[in-house]
């Protein structure tokens, strides 16, 4: 039982037999079916096949002349929005109407606009057509080559397709453009661009020989026939129009025949310019329709008056002359007519150009921004992922310079410990042979130098003392609070360095206010230990005067009382320049070899570092007119004073 096409089976094989009868140069048969496909499509609703009819419509009705009838058949392709392949066909179809009616700009104009949208798609064929329609649209004055290079690349592209029709298109195409070229030369130049020309036009004709008989086997051959005959080739050219005519006679190419006969007629005239070629090329000149090329058809009238005019035939030249400014006339006025009819129906394509961009670029914005939010969460993501591998890289990288300055740290502090302790043993020795020998002297010089050599032991001791104390601040554990009985503890600071200030010739006074309590809570080994530096510094560097160490009680309500304890001496105080290093381990307030005093420069560093583990604070008045005053700071909590 047979099965009946579905309308869109019946539209597409419509379409295929006009395509079909559009490659075998039935322009006329071929319309009709591209109609019937139109108007089958419009009754079922079926826009896209619509629109794809229409455009097929609109080829045929350019190569039958129809120039308004093409620009609305593409005006109502466009109008469908079809696909961007479509859509460029159609603009290209555009172009070539537009330029039939002489409307140059509007001609480049689509078929940029074709080219663009065959891009857009990835449509090669589209493409290729499109670059044929500009670069025969382009006008390449004042020696450009736009064109030129559009066709040079349309040829190329064609390489890539397989339909042959498209090559022989771009070759025919480029081949034309070189004998424009030609004809707006003369001399030399021409003649060489007829030779470019040429080998395009013969292999388009080597390639029309393997398709089927078709009109653009006539068209190749009468290309071929007007380029010989420009390079004054006239057998060679007499053989390609015999060839094309032979071609369009058997067809039914009724417009070529006649442009093919004329070509003929004229250059039998102007070869031989006598009656008898005279009489044939007015007789084709006169004959009805189908109408020769118009172009073709005024070159010949105007090489009529030159023939005339050089024979002495001036009537004939006359008349001639005025029927050539008559058809100039007729056609510009048929083609001012037409230019009018379609820039007035050109208002109703861009408004249906409008909508259907308006909507496409709705769609693109979306998708751009789509794209845009997509992107950007990417490349947010592969940012984050970036900067927390550095961070992890740099935190390892820290890391690994802590573990490292921490190692340097401990081995430093382990070398210093272990080398004050090694020097002091042996220089605890030393010290008790030297006190049994000053107890044994036999006289008082040797006595005398005994006593300083002791002294000496006596201070390097100390040294080896602060040296020790400082390293082993880095590995004792955090400070313990406990009772301390504060009046003891700076009694006993002073009688340990009372005979040192008495061989000096100083006073070293302790004073203790009535208000402070029996015992505090602190840490009284380390307060003991700050404040046995700092009168250490006071009695070491005052010549004379009084050393006096001082507390200071300040009972607070509702929080922990202040202590203050302050050593000040009148000595020769501290210079502005050496307040800046005066804390730093290891540099001394004096850096000079020759200093008076001694000292490894440890002696306030390691009093300030005893301070800050204890939370007190360790200063200097800076306001005192002479001398120096040290102070600290130690929060009391009152909770357990008394």
């Amino acid at each position: 039982m047979d099965t009946v096409p579905s309308p869109a089976h019946q539209i597409r094989n419509l379409l295929a037999e006009s395509d079909a009868a559009r490659g075998q140069g039935a322009y006329r048969h071929g319309a009709s079916l591209a109609r019937q496909a139109a108007d089958l499509a419009a009754s079922h609703g079926d826009v896209g096949l619509a629109a794809e009819a229409q455009a097929m419509l609109a080829r045929h009705q350019v190569a039958l002349g129809d120039v308004e009838g093409a620009v609305a058949s593409c005006q109502r392709a466009l109008a469908g929005a079809g696909p961007a392949a479509l859509l460029s066909q159609a603009h290209s179809t555009l172009s070539m109407a537009y330029e039939r009616a002489g409307l140059h700009q509007l001609a480049v104009a689509h078929a940029a606009s074709a080219l663009e949208l065959a891009r857009a798609c990835g449509d090669a064929n589209a493409e290729c057509w499109a670059l044929n329609r500009l670069g025969t649209a382009a006008d390449d004055a004042d020696g450009e080559r736009h064109g030129l290079d559009l066709l040079i690349q349309a040829l190329e592209l064609s390489h890539q397709l397989p339909a042959l029709d498209v090559r022989v298109s771009a070759l025919n195409n480029l081949s034309r453009r070189w004998v424009l070229e030609a004809d707006r030369l003369a001399g030399e130049p021409a003649r060489q661009a007829l030779l470019q020309a040429l080998p395009l036009a013969e292999t388009a004709a080597a390639v029309v020989q393997s398709m089927p008989r078709s009109f653009s086997a006539a068209t190749v051959q009468a290309n071929l026939g007007g380029i010989h005959r420009r390079l004054g080739h006239v057998d060679l050219a007499r053989q390609h129009f015999a060839q094309a005519l032979v071609l369009a006679r058997a067809q039914g190419y009724a417009g070529l025949q006649a442009t093919v006969e004329l070509a003929l007629a004229s250059m039998a005239f102007e070869v031989a310019p006598d009656p008898a070629s005279q009489h044939a090329l007015v007789q084709q000149l006169d004959a009805g329709p189908p109408p020769a090329d118009p172009d073709l058809r005024l070159r010949a009238r105007r090489q009529l008056v030159q023939g005339c005019r050089a024979r002495g035939d001036l009537a004939t030249a006359l008349d001639q002359l005025e029927r050539l400014h008559a058809e100039e006339l007729a056609a510009r006025e048929r083609r001012a007519d037409l230019q009018t009819r379609l820039l007035f129906n050109r208002t109703e394509l861009a408004q249906a150009r409008h909508t259907a961009e308006h909507a496409r670029l709705d769609a693109e914005l979306q998708r751009l921004r789509a794209d845009a939010e997509q992107r950007a969460a990417a490349q947010l993501a592969l940012d984050r992922d970036l900067l927390e591998r550095e961070v992890a890289a740099r935190t390892a990288e820290l890391q690994r310079a802590k573990t490292v300055a921490e190692a340097a740290s401990r081995a430093k502090s382990v070398f210093l410990s272990i080398v004050s302790h090694e020097l002091r043993t042996p220089l605890n020795g030393i010290m008790g042979l030297l006190e049994l020998a000053r107890r044994r002297a036999a006289d008082d010089r040797q006595a005398d130098q005994l006593a300083r050599a002791l002294a000496a032991g006596r201070q390097l001791n100390g040294l080896f003392d602060n040296l020790l104390n400082y390293v082993a601040l880095d590995a004792q554990a955090r400070m313990q609070a406990e009772p301390t009985d504060l009046r003891a503890l700076l009694a006993s600071v002073q009688a340990a360095h009372a005979t040192a200030a008495q061989a000096k010739g100083l006073v070293l006074q302790v004073q203790v206010p009535a208000v402070l309590p029996a015992r505090v809570l602190l840490d009284g080994q380390r307060l003991g230990q700050i404040l046995e530096v700092l009168v250490d510094n006071a009695v070491k560097f005052s010549a004379a005067g009084t050393v006096l160490l001082q507390a200071r009680w300040q009972p607070a309500a509702g929080g922990p009382a202040q202590l203050r304890l302050e050593v000040a001496d009148d000595g020769p105080g501290i210079d502005g320049s050496q307040l800046e290093r005066l804390f730093r381990p290891f540099e001394p307030g004096d850096p000079s070899l020759t200093r008076p005093q001694g000292g490894l420069g440890l002696g306030l560093a390691l009093a300030q570092r005893l301070a800050e583990a204890m939370g007190a604070t360790l200063g200097l008045d800076p306001h005192r007119r002479s001398g120096c005053a040290f102070w600290v700071d130690v929060p009391i909590d009152t909770g357990f004073s008394a």
